[in-house]
């Protein structure tokens, strides 16, 4: 079921808009605090493993390339 981002050897972050948050949180659990500067509650929630980036942007009203970018810096990774 989806693509295994917990593993090592990656060297860009693919945060592509049908990323589930929960795949975003293990691969790059420095990104907790970007969802929290933005008054998400994505980390720990439960529905993570079913919303995608697309889906939290469009609910929290955020520009999706910008939360993409800003996920991309606090992963030290260069966006793919």
């Amino acid at each position: 079921m989806g693509q295994d981002y917990s593993g090592a050897g990656a060297a860009q972050a693919d945060f592509s808009a049908d990323l589930t948050l929960a795949a975003v949180l293990q691969r790059w659990p420095d990104c907790a605090p970007v969802f929290w500067q933005q008054g998400m509650q994505c980390p720990g929630c439960p529905f993570s493993r079913f919303h995608s980036l697309k889906d939290a942007c469009g609910q929290y009203g955020l520009d999706e390339g910008e939360f993409r970018t800003a996920l991309a810096r606090a992963s030290k990774q260069p966006v793919a």
